[in-house]
């Protein structure tokens, strides 16, 4: 008998006599638990709560204090908006709407 089939005749036999080929089939893998969409996204509201910078400190301006969100004031024309933003060094943010904003439709 040839080297080849000598290894092959005994690397068959030690496959069909191994524990594992007499013994039951293995047990089908059991399905992953279901943790939860809380517990997951309570780590995660951990992780970003430690990993986000510090806020800012707000410096105080006493010519331009801070507004609650709606409650900003807009100047009545054109010309005093120009002249408020020479004064404290920002640009004018200026809304044209088109149409009659009284009447439905216009």
């Amino acid at each position: 008998m040839s080297r080849t089939k000598l290894i092959f005749s005994a690397c068959c036999a030690v496959a069909l006599t191994a524990p594992h080929a007499l013994s039951q089939p293995p047990e089908p893998p059991k399905p992953p638990v279901d943790r939860g969409k809380k517990k997951i996204e309570l780590s995660t509201k951990a992780v970003v709560i430690q990993t986000a910078p510090a806020p800012r400190p707000v410096a105080v301006d006493p010519e331009n204090p801070t507004v609650e969100p709606g409650k900003v004031k807009w100047h009545n024309s054109f010309d005093d908006a120009k002249a408020a933003s020479v004064k404290s060094g920002r640009p004018v943010l200026l809304f044209q709407m088109m149409g009659r904003l009284d009447q439905q439709f216009t």
